[in-house]
């Protein structure tokens, strides 16, 4: 290594660390929680939505019913959209093991339930 002055050597590291950092990771961190916490809330929303139609149907309301099926669907589409996003970002953030795949399953059930439903 050549001989640096002092003030080269301050130099050199100001430039190191400003070539490393964490920026991109802390961008995929947080776009992850922001779809976590679009999947929770789409989450609720289909409980909430399944837990209307049910009402709904024992009060012979079809047509509310069915609108309760509609926003549980659209619920469960976005659910399954921030997991494609959560899964994108899976070179910064990984989920345990099998939890994604058991989050899929859950929603193609519900998915065909759905289908039955609607």
């Amino acid at each position: 290594m050549a001989k640096l002055s002092k003030l080269d050597r301050m130099g050199v590291s100001e430039s190191a660390l400003s070539d490393e950092g964490l920026e991109d990771a802390k961008d995929a961190i947080q776009e992850v929680m922001s779809n976590l916490e679009t999947f929770e809330d789409n989450r609720a929303q289909a409980i909430e939505s399944f837990g209307e139609a049910v009402n709904y149907h024992e009060e012979h309301d079809w047509e509310s019913r069915d609108s309760s099926l509609d926003e549980a669907q659209t619920a469960i589409e976005e659910m399954s959209g921030a997991l494609d996003e959560i899964e994108g970002q899976s070179e910064w953030v990984s989920l345990p093991d099998g939890r994604l795949e058991a989050l899929r399953k859950v929603i193609e059930e519900v998915r065909e339930h759905l289908e039955s439903l609607i």
